[in-house]
């Protein structure tokens, strides 16, 4: 019996540094307005991977007279629910 001296690749997902950058390239914060509440929706398990986008978001909503909370969404789940006024 020989070893086979190419090991044999497996596929599967990618993980880390990898996933991250090739589920970034289009939009990731989606912004709508329903009423009193604004609801931001990150398409990213980390919101830390969008914080200054979500930073600067959350800065146009506080200048909305009209909403009063904002729920944050990412691929978890619900992530917060933050009242503005």
């Amino acid at each position: 019996m020989t070893d086979d001296p190419i090991p044999v690749r497996q596929a599967g997902p990618a993980v880390g540094n990898a996933a991250r950058v090739r589920r970034l390239p289009g939009r990731t914060i989606k912004y709508t307005k329903r009423g009193a509440v604004g609801i931001i929706t990150a398409q990213v398990d980390n919101i830390g991977d969008v914080f200054d986008e979500l930073d600067a978001q959350l800065e146009r909503i506080e200048r909305d007279e009209e909403v009063r909370v904002v729920a944050i969404y990412t691929l978890s789940g619900l992530f917060a629910t933050l009242s503005v006024r």
